[in-house]
């Protein structure tokens, strides 16, 4: 069970085992659309991660066809358009398969690895596939915004960090 820092503090500490469930479920697949930079699509592939690449002749797609075809392969997608964060553009109840988009500038290499590799290392890689329905997370260095459903429709939105080596979080 989740508990607070400090009695003062909107911050609570979490662990996989506020998520991870105790059966065996598909593990996360990624799509990557034509934004994301190869070498990072490469250097997350060699850490033993599923990623798919936008083929070259699919690159030119528009936005609502990238998603199609990420949610079509089963994969969550993987994204620095922000355009993709905006619920305006991409409702959450069309996402079926979640969304990554990590707010960084293209050229940043590390700093895109990074923002990834703290979600992954801290959610997405316990977190089942099955459950990326309705679900979009936004990544930046140092900290990472989940929004989703809850289970009464509503939209959820917590914060989280790493704070001394724990995983922290906070509605936002």
């Amino acid at each position: 069970m989740p508990r607070k820092i400090a009695p003062d503090d909107e911050w609570f500490q979490i662990s996989e085992k506020d998520w991870v469930p105790r059966f065996k479920t598909k593990r996360l697949r990624l799509f990557a659309d034509a934004q994301f930079p190869d070498p990072v699509v490469t250097e997350i592939r060699s850490a033993g991660i599923f990623i798919k690449a936008i083929s070259d002749t699919a690159k030119r797609s528009d936005d609502r066809t990238v998603l199609q075809m990420a949610q079509r392969e089963g994969c969550v997608l993987l994204t620095l358009d922000e355009d993709f964060w905006s619920d305006r553009k991409h409702p959450l109840q069309a996402v079926q398969r979640g969304i990554i988009f990590v707010a960084e500038p293209p050229s940043a290499h590390d700093r895109i690895l990074h923002a990834f590799g703290l979600v992954y290392g801290c959610f997405a890689k316990s977190y089942p596939l099955d459950w990326w329905n309705h679900m979009k997370i936004r990544a930046a260095l140092g900290e990472f915004e989940i929004k989703m459903r809850d289970w009464h429709g509503r939209v959820t939105r917590y914060r989280m960090k790493l704070r001394g080596g724990n995983l922290v979080a906070k509605e936002a």
